[in-house]
């Protein structure tokens, strides 16, 4: 028994002190040319109107990790899990009142054949564009459709066979630069696979764009038989950033990487090369384990740095990695940090109403959607379970300099299902986090929740209905696909409109992606809102008093709202 334990500490000491490198890398890549492409060479209308059975995508996105072994997590929590719960007072009675104001509501990209749709939206200056697998659309601010085009069309000019095998888009508005960001990626195509990569050529999505197709399974120019899914996108002011996890083309994950693409180059509007950074084997900054799903971020503003975050042991744990590079274009370096979190575990399953099929939230409570910086801090959300049998989200803001989560919140309640979370934050550094949403009462569907900056800690506004579930989802089994993603962006004409694009089960078992807009922050001046723009009183007898309808109006603006006198201009109608 003595020389048992004397090896078990041996073993133990020897996996942490032998461990040094955090990544492999840097390698730089190329490619010589990409082509372009126009918005005007496809028809606006949709062309899916007739759907086969549903495909499902993306296997390799059911990989669960392991969980990690005690001794590999030892970072000290900062609570037990569940002490930082923020319940959300919406499920009492189905109703919120919430302070933040739904500005548009509209339906987003028709649904195609693909399970899971891995929803996706940007804003810009004049345009919504948003996308699921296989299709994305492009929206003018009202909600009016300018173009709904194919994924595999639209890339047809690299001339890759492509076919279904398009996945996992990425949608980003890159403020710095103005221009349109749309990333895919393929599975293994013979012996390779790529990123699929178009930037526009101006701020506005429509005409010009110029399309690249980067091997993803090179690092550097070296091949590595390891093709990348679970696709990641960020931008700051020098490059773009894509992340994914790294799966053997006959196998299962290896590793997860990172690409630096430098953006002066794929955006000189002449198709011509662009250079890449790969790091990859990136790992934990803690103990050495491997890595999966980092994610990268939105930046706001110019920090000297770029960040990535992951939680490595996306079953569960006490703390999450924050990793920080430096040098992008040139020679990249990168760190890493463990930051103590409150304890979580992965989520379950979501149940639903209608049906005894449960829907799958993930597996994990890894990272899904894009990080944001703005002013000094990290804002990021992921799945967790909550009170043993349910699921919520926790959400973080953490100070870069000191290396500590500022905020740590769960929000959920008993008996209900939060999945696919995503985070975005106004020029206030107000924030908006939208999700779906199910339970045994109620249908999976597209909701949405706020917090002001200058709200308590450790608080999170009732959520709103963006758009409820309209039946049961069931459709490839007993555990029904969701998800991956959800959209989240912030409006650069204002810098205070949220805009979402959720996922929510609509009729006849199939999923259905709806666009949102909202905002907390109060408009300068006076402002009227109603809560309704249209009233209806159906059919009424000639010469009998309708019933009664009211509309509630109210001011969201910063000054005062004064309503002397409302006509009608209509006799029949009388305002009481």
């Amino acid at each position: 028994m003595k020389n048992l334990i004397w090896a078990l500490a041996t073993l133990f000491f020897f996996t942490n002190y032998s461990y040094s490198q955090l990544y492999q890398g840097p390698a730089q890549g190329s490619v010589p040319s990409g082509v372009m492409v126009s918005t005007d060479g496809f028809s606006d209308s949709y062309e899916g109107t007739q759907l086969p059975d549903y495909i499902v995508l993306d296997k390799s996105n059911t990989y669960v990790p392991s969980l990690l072994p005690d001794y590999l997590n030892k970072v000290q929590s900062t609570g037990p899990e569940g002490t930082n719960f923020v319940f959300d007072k919406s499920t009492l009675n189905g109703e919120s009142d919430s302070p933040s104001l739904l500005l548009r509501s509209f339906p987003g990209v028709p649904r195609t054949n693909f399970i899971p749709p891995d929803p996706t939206v940007a804003v810009g200056p004049t345009h919504v564009v948003g996308g699921v697998n296989s299709t994305f659309r492009i929206w003018d601010k009202l909600g009016n459709v300018i173009k709904t085009i194919n994924g595999a069309s639209w890339a047809a000019s690299l001339g890759l066979s492509i076919g279904a095998n398009l996945s996992d888009p990425k949608i980003t508005y890159d403020h710095f630069a103005k221009r349109w960001i749309m990333a895919w990626i393929t599975g293994p195509i013979g012996p390779f696979s790529y990123d699929v990569i178009s930037v526009s050529d101006d701020s506005i999505p429509l005409g010009t764009w110029y399309n690249y197709a980067l091997r993803s399974d090179l690092n550097g120019n070296n091949p590595s038989n390891i093709w990348r899914d679970y696709e990641g996108v960020g931008v700051d002011a020098n490059a773009i950033y894509i992340t994914g996890n790294g799966f053997q083309f006959s196998g299962g994950f290896v590793y997860s990487k990172i690409r630096i693409i430098n953006k002066a180059q794929i955006y000189a509007n002449n198709g011509g090369t662009v250079t890449w950074n790969d790091l990859w084997d990136i790992r934990d900054p803690s103990n050495g384990a491997n890595n999966f799903g980092i994610r990268p971020t939105v930046i706001y503003g110019n920090p000297a740095e770029y960040y990535f975050l992951c939680n490595s042991n996306s079953g569960g744990g006490s703390y999450v990695s924050l990793y920080k590079l430096v040098n992008p274009l040139t020679s990249p370096s990168m760190t890493g940090v463990a930051i103590p979190v409150v304890s979580y575990s992965s989520p379950p399953n979501s149940s639903q109403l209608g049906s005894n099929n449960t829907i799958t939230a993930g597996g994990t409570s890894g990272f899904r959607c894009e990080n944001v910086f703005r002013d000094g801090f990290l804002y990021a959300v992921h799945p967790v379970r909550f009170n043993g049998s349910f699921s919520a989200f926790k959400y973080y803001k953490i100070n870069v300099a000191s290396n500590t989560a500022d905020q740590d919140i769960t929000y959920g309640a008993d008996g209900f299902y939060y999945s696919y979370p995503a985070v975005a934050v106004d020029k206030n550094d107000n924030v908006m986090i939208t999700y779906s949403r199910s339970a045994l009462t109620e249908y999976i569907g597209a909701f949405y929740t706020t917090r002001l900056n200058t709200d308590p800690p450790n608080t999170f506004n009732p959520s709103s209905p963006l758009q409820p579930g309209r039946g049961p989802y069931v459709n490839t089994g007993s555990n029904d696909r969701w998800g991956d993603y959800t959209g989240a962006w912030v409006d650069p004409a204002n810098g205070e409109d949220f805009w979402m694009l959720t996922e929510y089960a609509d009729l006849s078992n199939n999923w259905g992606v709806w666009v949102g807009s909202a905002r907390v922050s109060p408009y300068a001046s006076a402002k009227l809102i109603t809560d309704k723009d249209t009233v209806r009183f159906g059919n009424v007898e000639v010469n009998i008093n309708s019933d009664t309808q009211h509309v509630k109006i109210e001011n969201f603006g910063n000054t005062v709202l004064t309503i002397s006198s409302i006509q009608s201009s209509n006799p029949e109608f009388r305002i009481l």
